[in-house]
């Protein structure tokens, strides 16, 4: 199916869609998240705190597979009719 000339697959496992696709989708996004940019230890941050873990998604998100996945998993949730409560850009 073609909205606003982006096309989207619209079965269960669709983008577009939500089942067994989007459950199986949101786990290897979990696993790659905890693979390449989760890290438990001890830290000083930017702001001078400590923390016992530190997250970085950037790493996740600049692999060709984590923007897919985190991609197709927002447009779902948007074609579902998800309210959108707000929009934000990130820090730099």
């Amino acid at each position: 199916m073609k909205q606003d000339g982006v096309a989207h697959s619209g079965g269960p496992g669709g983008p577009g869609g939500r089942g067994a696709g989007t459950s199986e989708r949101r786990r290897e996004l979990l696993e790659l998240i905890l693979d390449v940019s989760f890290r438990r230890e001890r830290m000083v941050l930017a702001s001078g705190r400590e923390s016992d873990f530190y997250l970085d998604l950037r790493q996740t998100l600049m692999r060709p597979r984590g923007v897919r996945l985190a991609g197709e998993l927002v447009l779902a949730t948007l074609l579902a009719g998800t309210p959108v409560e707000a929009l934000g850009r990130g820090c730099s």
